[in-house]
């Protein structure tokens, strides 16, 4: 439902002619008496407060579309949803559920980690996708995502709402665009009990995407972001991502700023845009816009009353029919998102290096995006003039649609490097050689990461295994660590590593522990040094020879002594921890996790004759999946 206000002044008149043209709405492009709804049959995966909350019980009153299948691997969701629906087929796997049926298309609303599995699944299947968000994690995975057989779209149903339609027309009532102000809140009391707890998912990534895409779709994106962050806000609560954010924009040419405040802690709920222009002021509050000129005469103002229901389903009926052939784009396609997912990696960097960052300013086209994606510079890290494996790739020429397992998923450091998040450690091996053979094979099915260590003296093994594997050092990731008897030495040791693994840089270069040994006695340590000296010297290696610098084995309060001593600089990209079911480490995440500490594990399976392979819960999963105890974990 929609009201306004009457006009009587030269400007409210002006404002009328613009309020009285029709805003795009569903189907405003058809003749009213010619639109016959198509009945789509669609499958959900995921059955959380989005998926049966908005999805389902949405489209479950709408007699265009019909749900004719669910899936989620939480068996107590299912069996309740099973309880009050028996007449829909529910399933714990996609894969089940595809067994037995071929929907036009998915709506896939899972946590973020599960996005791609379910995608290439359904990809493989031939059927389409409408997901929740995050669009992608990276550039590089939506680039991935361009290459699949099928059309994907994105649930910003910010796109479909009436409020937000009628105010993007509305917009030439302001003139010029000179500055625009943005306010997404929500007041979340217990951050803690939902899945973003442990993803470590904030309100940038979560809550804010959706206001973000707004701004993108309503001005264009941004040619430089600015952002900040604040976190643990809710005190005596274990969760990890930012619960506020600031983040300024620049439009560069268009001679346009913006300032975007996102929060999940906010006292109240709100959803707020200002465009100041040449021609005055056009307000979005809520769902009440308002047009004040420039002298504050409020000349418009127009209440809409949306339904959350039919928002989705238009969107629902809008995606089939392009899929289907009989709309020529939608809204939300995954090529109208492109500059969303730019704009959202910037902010993400920005965060990262507290630095101001460019958002790509991509085509449409995966060629193109690949070139520029290849060719993006970063910005400089605070207090140092790193270029941080700006070009690292680990993807392959290939342009075969399915997904790149999980020894080629990367994380993005706070430095703007991806490293790869599945790698081969390289601890003392019992026999001269084993290391050897151990690197060739992994590179041969498709590792891309090894971590070695000085200490391990095995360094010239894995380099020697590197260069007679073929595959390019460039997309190779390699980690190595500096010994405790070195740590007054640092450069010194730096290059005997380089010498032994016969290569000119590191990509990642880390502290094994916290203790400065004296270098003829490991078991001493040194009186008049430690760790913070250390890092400062780390601090001053060439960034051309050392791309990323970090640590290891770092508690909490080796942490915090760290970072709050003046010499520290730079945050440390990397914290590696002994990580497995046995020794979780939550607090010291969530820690790291709050300052921009990638955390790597390592004896993931369990350290030296750990018991974590004998478990019976393990053995029992292996035995019913048919699998090793090493497979599970």
């Amino acid at each position: 439902m929609l009201t306004s206000r009457s006009f009587h002044s030269p400007a409210r008149r002006s404002a009328a002619r613009i309020l009285a043209t029709r805003y795009p709405t569903p189907y405003s492009h058809v003749p009213h008496n010619f639109v016959l709804l198509r009945h789509y049959s669609i499958a959900l995966v995921g059955l959380g407060y989005r998926g049966y909350r908005s999805h389902f019980l949405s489209l479950s009153e709408d007699p265009s579309v019909s749900v004719t299948a669910v899936c989620d691997t939480n068996r107590v969701a299912l069996e309740a949803f099973s309880a009050t629906h028996k007449g829909i087929p529910a399933y714990l796997s996609l894969p089940q559920l595809l067994q037995s049926h071929i929907p036009d298309f998915a709506i896939v609303s899972v946590p973020h980690s599960a996005h791609t599995q379910c995608i290439t699944t359904l990809a493989a299947a031939g059927i389409a996708v409408l997901k929740e968000k995050p669009v992608a994690e990276s550039i590089a995975e939506y680039e991935w995502m361009t290459r699949l057989p099928v059309r994907i779209g994105i649930t910003f149903q910010k796109r479909f709402e009436p409020h937000f339609l009628h105010f993007r027309s509305l917009l030439p009532l302001v003139g010029e665009v000179a500055a625009v102000e943005a306010s997404l809140a929500l007041g979340i009391t217990n951050l803690e009990e939902t899945w973003r707890a442990a993803s470590g998912v904030g309100v940038t990534e979560d809550l804010g995407c959706h206001m973000l895409d707004m701004l993108v779709w309503l001005f264009g994106p941004p040619t430089s972001v600015m952002a900040h962050q604040v976190s643990s806000v809710r005190r005596g609560q274990r969760y990890g991502g930012d619960d506020v954010s600031d983040i300024l924009m620049d439009w560069g040419a268009k001679k346009c700023i913006g300032h975007v405040r996102l929060s999940r802690v906010a006292h109240r709920p709100i959803q707020s845009i200002i465009v100041t222009g040449t021609n005055g002021t056009l307000h979005l509050d809520g769902y009440q816009i308002t047009h004040h000129d420039i002298n504050g005469l409020e000349t418009l103002k127009v209440n809409h009353q949306p339904r959350q229901k039919q928002v989705i389903q238009t969107m629902a009926q809008e995606f089939g029919d392009w899929i289907s052939g009989r709309r020529p784009e939608f809204s939300s396609s995954l090529g109208n998102a492109l500059h969303t997912v730019s704009v959202v990696d910037a902010i993400n960097a920005s965060l990262a290096s507290r630095q101001v960052r460019h958002p790509l300013l991509l085509s449409s086209s995966a060629e193109s995006l690949g070139a520029a994606t290849n060719s993006r510079p970063l910005s400089k890290i605070s207090g140092s003039s790193r270029a941080f494996a700006a070009n690292f790739s680990t993807s392959s020429s290939s342009t075969s649609f399915a997904y790149p397992s999980y020894r080629e998923k990367v994380f993005r450091l706070n430095t703007g490097a991806s490293i790869p998040a599945i790698g081969l450690g390289t601890r003392r091996a019992e026999t001269p050689g084993q290391v050897y053979k151990a690197v060739r094979r992994a590179l041969d099915v498709g590792y891309r990461h090894i971590d070695a260590a000085q200490s391990s003296e095995n360094e010239h093994e894995i380099g020697r295994a590197i260069k007679h594997s073929g595959v390019p050092r460039k997309q190779i990731w390699i980690t190595t660590k500096l010994d405790n008897r070195w740590h007054t030495c640092v450069e010194s040791a730096l290059q005997l590593s380089l010498d032994a693994l016969d290569m000119d840089y590191i990509d990642l270069y880390l502290m094994h522990w916290p203790v400065s040994a004296c270098p003829n006695d490991q078991t001493t340590q040194l009186k008049n040094w430690n760790f913070v000296n250390t890092w400062e010297a780390m601090q001053q290696l060439p960034p051309h020879i050392v791309r990323n610098i970090g640590v290891s084995n770092f508690g909490i309060a080796h942490l915090r002594r760290l970072l709050n001593h003046p010499s520290c600089k730079v945050v440390p990209a990397v914290n590696q921890i002994e990580l497995h079911p046995y020794w979780p480490s939550r607090l010291l995440l969530t820690y790291c996790n709050n300052h921009d500490i990638h955390c790597t594990a390592y004896s993931c399976l369990g350290s030296t004759d750990s018991p974590l392979l004998q478990d019976p819960a393990v053995l029992e999963i292996s035995r019913l999946k048919d699998r090793s105890p090493q497979q599970i974990l």
